[in-house]
């Protein structure tokens, strides 16, 4: 039973198996996914790659309200989206708070992604559908969103897990849990500090948060539901139950609580197993659920002014999809109801009392609470409290601390703005907090200003040896520095730099922790003190300095950490000489200001604007010059004495006039670092120094030539020859004050000194290596806007200083190529970003795409006389396609030009003309060098024949102009990345296109267009990446033109061979936060007045006109032109292209001559006509008409499609309104016509016999194939449908021989110059056969030439020279047996099978209209396709104008024209119904007329009326359904046959697989059967026109069964019959076992005692049977002594184990 119960069990898996796999492969497994709730799908989770898109199609649509950014990348590279929603996302409000909700920084933990992806939607749904209280949260907020902090974690993090184990996923790509690796408030960490050790996604957000003004803030988790608030750890860092409370604890006790009431769940506070939350309504304070030290919602409170709180979602971290719904709905309301809280407390601005300026970085705090915000750059400030009231304390540095009282109301927010008064502060005072570098934790208390006091001590100060407060001259300075040297030789080394006049040295101390090498990484920064020998202050601060960093080094953090990572040079004195003649007291003197030789060393370095010719450069100078070359410094200070400010670069102007700003390239950083300084001094930042009543230095700094200009400065040296960037501090009012003051200068300058040094630290640093990992020095770091490079050191390592924001960062080294990096850069640090660069392939580039044009990789511009040069080099190159155009006419006199393309042989050129434009404006110069390097591509490409650059040329006139602001190239300045007004735009030529033009570059400009008349133009331009077309006016209205799908082609054609111009994110964000990009329209950009793109479209008709501009900076380095010619070619030639598409032609008349008077448009719109009739226009892609009248020709209309960059031929011939003259012809003379036809159009037509008639005629037929290249073998080869006119059957039929034989001129005669013929014959095979009975037609008809009296005969005739009606022999029993059959009959049945048409028509006489099958009676002569052949008989019809409701003979009723055949002739057996039953052709009869011989004078007009119905016809195999049949591998399979539900008419695919099917629109089932393949069929819906590809599988089934289920019910049948086998043996196994071993049963009882063998086998075999029969009773009686026993020889002798065999089946009572 076990064997076959286990077999039952197997048995039934199989079957499972075998119908599982049965229905999969014929099932629809297909499911739609629930979970939508109200419009959103929460039915999944969002992969990383759908978060991406589902930003961009939201800010596609909505982009108004929708932005997103990246805040940084993750580990393995993928972004840290942000989603912003607000009402006018582009522009916050003043006073508009910023809320956040980051969810996701755990990546196991996953509901909150989802929610607050949800969120997004829910928003902005709510918002279009105007939901009241939707819509006034994002009218007065600015929301942002993060879906994922750590999206590495969550690609890794599985579905349905619901704790933490191993990698989860929960942390990042490095294993760090993002929520521990936060600075810690308690750790006090220094700015350094901040970002060490920091992962990328840490410090992404860090910068988000630091950098933008958020109030309030969400960090969504999972693991528990609990609102969890600050703070998250105490300073013990104790496990649990430690309350860790900020100054606003009762504040987020209400938010978390607001949170948690509104949540479906949370307020229980014991959903999850372990929560314990229940009495405080599901909040908690973090610290006292569990101590985590490095969480985010704690550096939120403390570094930044916002507010965030923890919310735990669910107890699984990673629940199931299925989920989603119930947390959106549980998490819906507290979402919106927490955003909503960020309206509560005050708000306001802090602005300047007496300027009213914003003030940023001002402390606003409330007196009852110690805890202060920051503003924002705007002055903004909000602080969220409860309601009560409350006194606003607001103070800042050089201010009067300002208070206010304030009453908040409950779910309200106050609006305070406060005014500060500046304030002067007695000399002494110092400011302990520095606003440019304050990282000091905000739960302190704010920033106060306290009076310095003496020093109680050496280690109060800093110092543990007691500081000298007096003058050091030479030898005491010297014994100081070796002192210091000798004391601390791990940390400082001496030098010198050289000696000065007087041979005195010019020591340095270096300071470091590893002193005399340069540490890979680690920046260098110098201070230089006493460059003027009178001014003594700075000399002795900076010896204080020294053993300040020194002695404390290893007890003060802050010293610490910058001798740790700075390698510090100090040179106390530059000028020993002059300070040895000096005067302590000198005020403000000049004795001892100048070297030994009376030489100012700040007025003896080179200068950039003045060349100081016959000036001996000083020792001194010369020794400084050489160190600075010698190191790589950063970072330097000048420090001089006689006033009290920090100046900075431009020290002089072009003009030497004091009082003119003049601005470096990086201005803005050096204030930032002038402001380090200032900002940290007590009395700097007040700006009047000295008690000056005149002079007023803004924030305590000022620009060096506003002060005044100095000629030969040793900072502007610095920064135009090294890397570093260098100040000069002015520290003291006197020059050389009296010592007792030195303590006093030194506790005002020491913080200044120290913030000052950590400026190093700030901007963007790294290394560049190359790709084996090998540093690469004197590497240069450009910033994209910033006309200023720095280049790398010998460790490969760089240091690029730059205030806080976003960079387009480039390094570039000779032989390498560059590499572009977008840089954020943040507040407190410098970011590292390290540069990989790989070898430079520009001359592998060129070689394979610019034809090894060496000059096309020159990095440098060209000037205006070289430019002319190389346009004159290229004509002498490549003459045959290239013409220099200079001093040719008036306009080539002011614009030099170079005209290329192939010269015309003869006939007129309509070719299309492209214009592209360099150098419009001077000031950007980009595109001279690009159209002068496309020219030279062109030549080039030309002389190594180059396909696609020789089709180019030969069809197209291109004119390149690389210069037309020649003049204001010379006036450019290099390096300029953009206007400072818009105004200097329009002082270019470019700008000067008004209606009265009065430039004269313009002018020549303008007269260029009108003469050339190019089609397209193309100017390239700079100030961005982006495309731009009409109109540029800013008062045009509407802003689009007619031709604006035109203008889209064009810029697309441009802009998506660009590699950036479309990308998602604008590389030139990073220089203009506005920067345009895409393609638009210039009025956009409201600053392109009196543009040529303007002028062109307005004045210049037929003129389209765009603008690329291909570059962020107005004039680019040079270095920059090889990427941007790389990067522009491809868009340039792809331009190019672009202008071919449209339509081209010319109307011509039957003899081929012009006819200018003929009208032309396009889509309704009048085209002109040009030279000889011709006509161009552009045109986007899609179905355009085409229509073209004349008063004596025949109008024509074509329907034609526009392809991409292709160009369409649209010529016309206009036909005759006058009827042509047209004779009959004889057999011979028919043959002569048709034979001559083939041999003129022998490229195009093929003449063949489709076999002979009774007489021996041959049945002729002309095949026209333009597709073919050589000469067709009459069986259809070409991917193309055929078709067959016919000109009928028989002497009936006289009329429609001759309509073919037209038809067969006409066609051939037009192709090349009709557009109608041209696109018949190139997607239609065309076969005429003049006629197929050439015996009755052999003679010309007597009755055609009678008078028109005469009565035609109008009997149907299709007999032969035999006499039979071949009309009625087509279809006969046993048509296989071709014997019985008329020859003609037998040649057409051939000829059918084998052509395979798709549709004929038999032009038939004796009749009007259009007949269709059946001719034969079939119960009705209605057959299953009627509708289409209604169809396509009543598109005949109409086109030939027959009568469409009667007959004009026979009185036959007609329907569109149309009737069946058996109406007309009832009859069996015809040519009709033989092609529809017979064959793959859907045929038609075309009455013509009642006379099927008219009068030969009729025949022009009988043509004329049916050529359009036979031009029609010849399109008509579209109609319907057309496409492959293919296996599984796409190889295409012939003979397949395509069936229609319902029809009996079968298709057969083609050599290509290819079939044809004409059906009306409608859904229609098509079935496909092919021997050796499974049978396929499709619902089909048929527009017109479908391709429908089947794709068949191989047939292999076996036994009717599907292989596979044969194989597994095989096997099962092989495995049964084994398991049977098995269980067989098993029992017979069993049953033998007992024979083995032990004793066994004797043969008889006599035998008891004998141990031999005698007994003989009859008598065991009789006792065996007698057992069974007629000696039972005997068994019975004698049962005991039945049992025979002896001992088997295999056993041993003392066995003890027994085998009995029975000699009967034993009884249950026997066991």
């Amino acid at each position: 039973m076990s064997c076959w119960h286990t077999f039952n069990i197997y048995l039934c898996l199989i079957v499972l198996v075998a119908c599982s796999n049965v229905l999969s492969s014929t099932q629809d497994t297909s499911t739609v996914g629930g979970g939508v709730v109200e419009g959103i799908n929460l039915s999944k989770y969002h992969a990383y790659e759908e978060v991406m898109a589902l930003a961009e199609g939201l800010k596609s649509q909505h982009p108004h309200l929708v932005d997103y950014y990246s805040v940084g990348k993750s580990v393995q590279g993928r972004d840290l989206l942000v989603i912003k929603i607000s009402e006018d996302v582009q522009h916050r409000g003043i006073t508009e708070p910023m809320v956040k909700y980051v969810g996701n920084m755990h990546g196991d933990e996953t509901v909150g992604r989802e929610v607050v992806i949800a969120l997004i939607q829910y928003l902005l749904q709510g918002y279009l559908d105007h939901n009241s209280r939707i819509t006034k949260l994002l009218n007065t907020t600015e929301v942002h969103i993060m879906p994922s902090m750590n999206p590495d974690g969550f690609k890794i993090a599985k579905e349905g897990a619901c704790d933490s184990y191993g990698r989860s996923g929960r942390e990042n790509a490095n294993n760090v849990d993002l929520n521990r690796n936060f600075p810690s408030q308690w750790k006090f960490p220094s700015e350094q500090e901040l970002y060490t050790n920091r992962e990328p996604e840490t410090l992404a957000v860090m910068s988000w948060i630091v950098n933008n003004p958020f109030v309030l803030s969400g960090n969504l988790h999972g693991g528990s539901v609990v609102a969890s608030y600050p703070f998250d750890d105490t300073s013990l860092h104790k496990d649990c139950c430690y309350e860790s409370k900020t100054p606003d604890d009762e504040l987020f006790k209400y938010m978390a609580s607001v949170y948690a009431s509104k949540h479906g769940t949370m307020s229980r506070g014991n959903l999850c197993p372990g929560d314990n939350f229940s009495k405080s309504g599901g909040v908690t304070n973090g610290a006292y659920w569990y101590d985590v030290e490095g969480g985010m919602q704690d550096f939120n409170y403390v570094y930044g002014s916002c507010a965030e709180i923890t919310f735990e979602l669910s107890c699984c971290k990673y629940p199931m999809a299925s989920s989603l719904p119930l947390e959106w709905a549980n998490n819906r309301e507290s979402l919106m109801a927490f955003m909503e809280l960020v309206h509560m407390g005050v708000k306001g601005v802090v602005k300047d009392a007496d300027t009213g300026e914003e003030l940023e970085g001002i402390s606003v705090s409330v007196k009852e609470l110690n805890y202060n915000v920051t503003t924002s750059k705007h002055g903004e400030y909000w602080r969220l409290l409860l309601p009560g009231n409350y006194t606003l304390v607001a103070k800042g540095y050089g201010y009067e601390t300002t208070t206010n009282a304030v009453s908040i109301v409950k779910d309200t927010v106050s609006r305070v703005d406060l005014r500060m008064k500046r304030h002067a502060q007695a000399v002494g005072s110092t400011t302990l907090n520095n606003p440019a570098t304050e990282t000091v934790a905000k739960i302190a208390e704010a920033s106060t200003i306290t009076s310095t006091q003496q020093p109680k001590g050496p280690v109060e100060e800093g110092f543990t040896s007691t500081p000298e407060f007096w003058y050091h001259h030479y030898p005491e300075l010297e014994a100081f520095l070796e002192k210091l040297a000798q004391k601390y030789p791990n940390l400082a080394q001496l030098y010198s730099v050289g000696s000065s006049v007087r041979g005195r040295e010019l020591f340095v101390l270096e300071i470091s922790d590893h002193p005399g090498i340069h540490e890979p990484g680690e920046p260098e920064f110098k201070y230089i003190g006493n460059m003027h020998g009178n001014e003594a202050v700075g000399r002795e601060t900076l010896l204080l300095l020294m053993q300040y960093l020194l002695e404390g080094y290893g007890t003060d953090q802050r010293v610490t950490n910058l001798v740790n990572n700075t390698r510090i040079h100090i040179m106390a004195s530059m000028n020993p000489d002059g300070f040895e003649a000096a005067t302590e007291g000198d005020f403000g003197g000049s004795t001892g200001r100048s070297n030994a030789n009376q030489v100012d060393l700040n007025r003896n370095f080179p200068d950039q604007f003045f060349l100081s010719k016959g000036v001996e450069r000083q020792p001194e100078t010369l020794a400084v010059m050489r160190w600075v070359k010698q190191h790589p410094f950063v970072l330097s200070a000048n420090l001089h004495g006689g006033s009290l400010v920090a100046n900075y670069p431009w020290d002089d102007n072009p003009f030497g006039q004091n009082g003119v700003y003049s601005k470096c390239p990086d201005d803005e950083i050096f204030k930032k670092l002038a402001k380090a300084y200032s900002f940290a001094h007590p009395r700097m930042p007040i700006g009047k120094p000295c008690n000056s009543a005149d002079i007023v230095f803004r924030d305590g700094i000022t620009n060096g030539a506003k002060w005044y200009s100095v000629s030969g400065g040793m900072q502007d040296w610095n920064y135009l020859n090294s890397n570093c960037f260098e100040i000069t501090l002015e520290i003291s009012c006197q020059k050389y004050p009296p010592a007792e003051d030195l303590r006093t200068y030194w506790m005002e300058n020491k913080n200044s000194l120290l913030a000052f040094m950590e400026q190093v630290h700030t901007g963007v640093k790294g290394f560049i290596f190359d790709k084996s990992g090998n540093p690469i020095s004197n590497a240069s770091i450009s910033v994209a806007g910033i006309d200023h490079d720095v280049v790398s050191a010998a460790d490969g390592d760089y240091w690029r200083l730059l205030v806080p924001g976003e960079y387009l960062v480039t390094a570039h080294a000779d032989g390498y190529e560059a590499s572009s990096v977008k840089v954020d850069v943040p507040h407190l640090w410098a970011v590292q970003v390290n540069f990989t660069l790989k070898v430079d392939d520009s001359p592998t580039w060129s070689a394979e795409e610019d034809f090894g044009v060496t000059e096309n990789l020159m990095n440098e511009y060209l000037n205006n006389s070289a430019l002319n040069a190389a346009m004159a080099d290229i004509e002498n190159k490549y003459k045959d396609v290239a013409e220099f155009l200079a001093n040719d006419n008036a306009w080539s006199m002011k614009v030099h030009s170079l005209r290329m393309g192939a010269q015309i042989e003869s006939g007129i050129d309509n070719r299309v003309r492209v214009l592209i434009l360099g150098g419009l404006y001077g000031a950007q110069p980009v595109g001279r060098e690009l159209v002068i390097r496309l020219a030279r591509h062109l030549g080039s490409g030309w002389a190594k024949k180059n396909r696609e650059v020789q089709k180019l040329l030969q069809d197209t006139q291109i004119f390149l102009v690389p210069a037309v602001d020649s003049k204001g190239f010379d006036k450019a300045e290099a390096g300029m990345c953009g206007y400072s007004r818009p105004s200097e735009l329009q002082s270019e030529v470019g700008g000067s296109f008004t209606t009265e033009i009065i430039d004269e570059y313009a002018e020549a400009t303008a007269n260029m267009l009108s003469q050339i008349k190019p089609h397209a133009v193309l100017s390239l331009e700079s100030g961005g990446i982006f495309m731009r077309f009409p109109h540029d006016d800013p008062s045009a209205n509407p802003p689009t033109t007619p031709d604006e799908t035109v203008f889209q082609f064009l810029t697309e054609a441009y802009a998506r061979a660009h590699p950036t111009m479309l990308q998602s994110e604008n590389p030139c964000l990073v220089l203009n936060k506005q920067a345009p990009s895409g393609i638009l329209h210039g009025q956009a950009l409201g600053v392109y007045k009196n543009s040529l793109l303007e002028y062109t479209y307005n004045n210049l008709h037929d003129i389209l006109m765009v603008a690329a501009h291909v570059s962020c900076c107005n004039y680019p380095a040079g270095r920059e032109l090889t990427t941007l010619w790389r990067q522009n070619k491809d868009s340039l030639l792809s331009f190019i292209h672009a202008a071919h598409q449209g339509v081209a032609g010319q109307v011509i008349n039957e003899d081929g001559q012009p006819v200018p008077s003929a009208k032309v448009y396009v889509d309704s719109n009048v085209v002109e006509l040009k030279e000889e009739a011709t006509f161009r226009k552009l045109l986007p892609t899609g179905a355009h008409t085409l229509k073209v009248i004349s008063n004596d020709l025949e109008n024509k209309t074509l329907n034609f499609v526009v392809e991409a960059h292709k160009e369409t031929p649209a010529s016309v011939t206009m036909d005759s309104l006058k009827d042509s003259s047209i004779m009959y012809h004889s057999y011979y003379g028919t043959e002569d016509k048709i034979r001559k036809l083939s041999s003129n159009y022998s490229k195009i037509s093929y003449l063949y016999s489709i076999g002979r008639s009774a007489q021996s005629r041959q049945i002729m037929a002309l095949e026209i194939d333009v597709t073919q290249g050589t000469e067709p073998q009459g069986i259809e080869q070409s991917n193309l449908p055929s078709v067959a006119v016919i000109g009928g059957l028989g002497k009936s039929d006289r009329g429609g021989k001759e309509l073919v034989l037209e038809l067969a001129k006409y066609l051939l005669s037009r192709y090349g110059h009709d557009a109608a013929v041209n696109k018949i014959l190139k997607n239609t095979k065309v076969h005429l056969v003049p006629t197929l009975n050439p015996d009755s037609t052999a003679d010309i008809s007597e009755s055609s030439k009678q008078d028109k009296g005469t009565e035609c005969d109008m009997k149907i005739n299709t007999k032969n020279s035999n006499g039979i009606e071949l009309d009625t022999h087509f279809i006969v029993k046993g048509m296989e047996v071709e014997d019985s059959s008329p020859p003609e009959v037998s040649a057409v049945r051939k000829w059918m099978t084998d052509h395979k048409f798709t549709l004929a028509l038999i032009l038939r006489g004796g009749a009007q209209g259009v007949a269709v099958p059946y001719s034969a009676l079939h119960e009705t002569f209605l057959s299953p396709d009627a509708q289409i052949f209604h169809k396509l008989g009543a598109t005949y019809s109409a086109a030939a104008g027959l009568p469409q409701d009667m007959s004009a003979c026979g009185n036959i009723k007609l329907v569109n024209g149309t009737t069946y055949d058996g109406v007309i002739n009832p009859h069996s057996g015809s040519l009709l119904d033989c092609f529809y039953e017979h064959s793959t052709t859907l045929a038609f009869n075309v009455y013509y007329g009642c006379c099927g011989s008219p009068r030969e004078e009729v025949l022009g007009h009988l043509w004329r009326r049916h050529k359009v119905g036979l031009l029609r016809f010849l399109t008509l195999s579209s109609i319907g359904a057309m496409g492959y049949v293919t296996d599984q591998n796409n190889a295409p399979l012939l003979g397949a046959m395509i069936k229609v539900e319902g029809s009996p008419h079968t298709v057969l695919s083609l050599d290509h697989g290819t079939w044809w099917r004409p059906l009306v629109p409608g859904a229609h089932t098509l079935t496909v059967k092919l021997d050796g393949y499974l049978e396929q069929t499709k619902l089909v819906q048929i527009m017109g026109g479908d391709t429908v590809i089947f794709k068949l599988k191989r047939d292999d089934r076996v036994m009717g069964l599907p292989r596979m289920v044969f194989i597994i019910l095989a096997g099962s049948i092989m495995l049964l019959l084994m398991i049977c086998c098995l269980c067989i043996a098993t029992v017979r196994s069993q049953q033998q076992r007992r024979k083995v071993y032990g004793f066994h049963q004797l043969n008889h009882s006599v035998d008891i005692f004998n141990d031999s063998s005698s007994a003989s086998e009859g008598e065991t075999t009789t006792d065996l049977i007698s057992v069974g029969g007629g000696a039972k009773n005997k068994i019975k009686k004698k049962r005991m002594s039945s049992r025979s026993y002896h001992d088997l020889v295999s056993s041993s002798s003392d066995e003890e184990e027994f085998f009995i065999k029975d000699s009967v089946p034993p009884k249950k009572t026997q066991r």
